[in-house]
């Protein structure tokens, strides 16, 4: 009777224990997900962003010379609209000096990146535990119901999602477009009911700190997969992550990280700007031969076996459209890049980006400027909508840096779930014109 009394009294015990355990476990993952964000940080303290605001050409190229020097990162690159620079602490004072000298208009945008990234690491992971137990569940299920667009998502959390999505849908199929250099699948989800469509090719996320634009692709997806109507005249390759591996560590390790993961030889830096790195007047303008550089361009051109996986698709479908999505400056770019020359469809391209960009205006107020890349930045060669134009013959190329409200790499839920319904309204646009163009 005694050890049955014992027996009872460790049953009735189990689940308070069991209780404790889990809030215990709890707790350990949001200490977890505090120092992911103060590692973070610890990277960045005394970095600071400079907003800049360059009004001449001669101003231009004065920032456009900092690229190469050790201590300073384009957030937002120099142009005709404000550009973000951040600035090490070593470098502040002579920047400083440098700007007065040049009469460029300087305002700081961020004190101490550290303390912003606390700040933003803190919130969004807290943002993450808030709702652990139902958004564990949810990931066992994937649904598009479940998943509101408001927060970032983990590449295996993507390709679950996208996984389930498409497993429901006969005019779906995930397919391998290639492996990272680290070992992660690359994958592109086709929508089509006849492989004669005209077919249009949409990416996101080959830097790896900008988060918001594979989360603007998957939302795409998501409005996209539904749409029979559009899928009986279309074929599309949408690929929600170009660079898994960068975006990983961006999430992990260094917050703005950009370049790819790969290995180079005889230095400890590694990765290549994926964007830098297309055969398309390779290593001519923008770009970078240091390895350290986050502009470095690689050892030779499709040095990437993210780059290759891209070109290797966009070769054998041979799109009529290609769009490539960024984050962030609210621009509507089309080639070139690397020259302030324009492609003979340049009336086509530039009337149809404004179309576009009238249509984000009327529903959301937004405004998006629309123009040829080297004309609205500054001439960058190697990147994949000069490449996709030039060498594979794609007819339609946009390169689109989604606007940021002024958040930078970390927009809010709110700004996050405005800036997935810009990239969707261009894609309509743009989707529309391809139907009644170029479809038979």
């Amino acid at each position: 009777m005694l050890q049955s009394t014992q027996r009872l009294r460790q049953c009735a015990m189990m689940p308070r224990q069991q209780e404790k355990f889990q809030k215990i476990l709890h707790a350990t993952f949001v200490c977890l997900n505090l120092f992911v964000a103060f590692n973070h940080a610890g990277d960045y303290n005394g970095y600071m962003v400079y907003q800049l605001s360059p009004n001449t050409s001669e101003k231009i190229a004065v920032l456009k010379s900092l690229e190469s020097v050790t201590g300073y990162d384009f957030w937002q690159e120099p142009g005709r609209k404000t550009s973000h620079l951040m600035v090490a602490p070593e470098q502040q004072h002579e920047f400083e000096k440098r700007m007065a000298a040049s009469q460029i208009q300087t305002t700081i945008a961020i004190n101490n990146v550290a303390e912003h990234l606390r700040k933003d690491g803190t919130y969004r992971d807290g943002q993450k535990e808030k709702s652990n137990k139902g958004t564990r569940r949810r990931f066992l299920r994937p649904d598009w119901k479940n998943f509101s667009f408001e927060r970032y998502l983990k590449y295996n959390h993507m390709l679950r999602l996208v996984r389930g999505v498409v497993a429901k849908k006969s005019t779906a199929n995930v397919i391998t477009i290639g492996q990272t250099y680290q070992g992660r699948k690359m994958i592109a989800v086709k929508l089509s009911t006849c492989d004669n469509n005209p077919v249009i090719v949409i990416d996101g996320g080959i830097h790896g700190r900008e988060w918001a634009a594979p989360m603007s692709v998957l939302y795409i997806l998501q409005k996209l997969i539904d749409d029979d109507e559009v899928i009986k005249k279309l074929t599309f390759y949408i690929i929600p992550l170009l660079n898994p591996d960068g975006y990983e560590y961006s999430r992990r390790k260094d917050r703005y990280w950009r370049k790819t993961m790969s290995k180079t030889p005889f230095t400890k830096c590694r990765g290549v700007d994926g964007n830098r790195n297309f055969d398309s007047h390779w290593n001519e303008s923008g770009t970078e031969g240091d390895p350290c550089s986050q502009l470095y361009s690689g050892p030779e051109p499709f040095s990437e076996s993210e780059t290759r996986a891209l070109r290797d698709l966009i070769t054998s479908v041979t799109p009529v459209m290609y769009i490539t999505f960024h984050s962030y400056g609210g621009l509507i770019l089309y080639p070139w890049g690397y020259a302030p020359d324009l492609p003979d469809n340049w009336p086509e391209l530039h009337l149809l980006g404004k179309k576009a960009a009238d249509e984000v205006k009327r529903l959301f107020n937004t405004e998006y400027v629309v123009g040829a890349s080297t004309n609205l930045l500054y001439p960058a060669s190697g990147g994949s909508d000069d490449w996709s134009m030039e060498k594979a013959g794609v007819q339609l190329v946009y390169c689109i840096e989604l606007e940021d409200f002024g958040s930078k790499f970390e927009p809010s839920p709110n700004e996050l779930k405005k800036i997935v319904q810009h990239a969707n309204t261009l894609v309509q646009v743009f989707t529309k014109h391809v139907e009644e163009n170029y479809a038979s």
